[in-house]
């Protein structure tokens, strides 16, 4: 371990290079190897004239395209799409005047499910005569 660490210039190192290989040490996981070989690939296409920030530009970019494929590449894919319609004129229903329309039929009146809560009586609240009733001192 002595001798490599020996062997490694670390005078050499700029701050860039050493935040890209801080970086390389944490992506450990089997999974990550595409992107490993992506920043090695940027290491040594930069050179000295390495960005950090471009490294882990170059790396969203490639995780950003890689879940896009994985969506695309699914088979449960369901797009949500607009077509605009052939036909020149489209009929719509019309509804007749106001006036001749039959009314609906009322609904019948029936009992409510509960007592009314502030009377305790069977009926609905709108038509309870509490409500209107006035205190006489």
């Amino acid at each position: 371990m002595q001798s490599s660490t020996k062997k490694f210039k670390f005078e050499e190192l700029t701050k860039e290079k050493f935040d890209a290989l801080i970086l390389l040490s944490a992506l450990k996981s089997p999974a990550d190897e595409p992107l490993r070989a992506r920043i090695m690939q940027k290491l040594n296409k930069d050179g000295d004239q390495v960005r950090f920030d471009d490294i882990i530009t170059d790396c969203l970019d490639f995780l950003t395209t890689k879940a896009d494929c994985r969506v695309f590449a699914s088979a449960n894919v369901r797009l949500n799409a607009v077509q605009k319609s052939t036909q020149k004129s489209r009929q719509r229903r019309k509804h007749p005047p106001f006036e001749k329309r039959q009314p609906s039929k009322p609904t019948a009146q029936k009992d409510p499910p509960s007592p009314f809560f502030r009377s305790g009586d069977l009926h609905w609240c709108k038509d309870c005569p509490h409500l209107k009733h006035q205190c006489n001192k």
